[in-house]
């Protein structure tokens, strides 16, 4: 058990995003955390995002060294900076790891996080199920307790009238 600290940088689709949390792992299965994360598009002069946010990580069996399973429930409060309302989601991710499968302390991944609409401000899609999101990669360790997950990630979103993959 123990206070945790977690930042996190990266730049995809066009966007930055920079994230900041502090975490307290109640048993050695069970975390919770508050964070923040600030997303700004690289392109043009799109509105830039704010996201508080509150979770639940979920470890479902001890450290294992086959596979681990890890579930994360996440409640987000979006804020667009063109926008008056708030868009309420929440996100379940479930993720398998793989570790010691490949030399190196190199650890095969995937994850599929499904995001669900609480709300239907005019900015966001009215879908309930808003996007799915499928990663398939890498996680290796660079320094002590920070690591790089590299890989490919698959965004469907729902939205009308025309559905859209990234």
């Amino acid at each position: 058990p123990g206070l945790r600290f977690d930042g996190f940088f990266e730049s995809r689709n066009f966007e930055t995003r920079l994230d900041g949390s502090v975490g307290y792992r109640f048993t050695p299965l069970i975390s919770l955390w508050s964070g923040f994360t600030w997303i700004s598009p690289n392109v043009n002069q799109s509105p830039q995002t704010y996201r508080p946010w509150q979770q639940i990580v979920w470890d479902l069996f001890e450290k294992n060294s086959k596979v681990l399973f890890t579930t994360r429930t996440r409640l987000e409060e979006l804020k667009r900076e063109d926008q008056p309302e708030l868009s309420l989601k929440l996100r379940e991710r479930w993720r398998l790891a793989f570790p010691n499968l490949l030399p190196h302390k190199i650890t095969p991944l995937i994850y599929d996080e499904v995001f669900f609409n609480l709300n239907q401000p005019a900015w966001v899609n009215t879908q309930t199920i808003d996007q799915n999101r499928v990663f398939i990669g890498i996680d290796t360790p660079r320094w002590k307790n920070t690591y790089i997950e590299i890989g490919y990630i698959n965004q469907y979103i729902f939205s009308q009238p025309i559905q859209k993959m990234s």
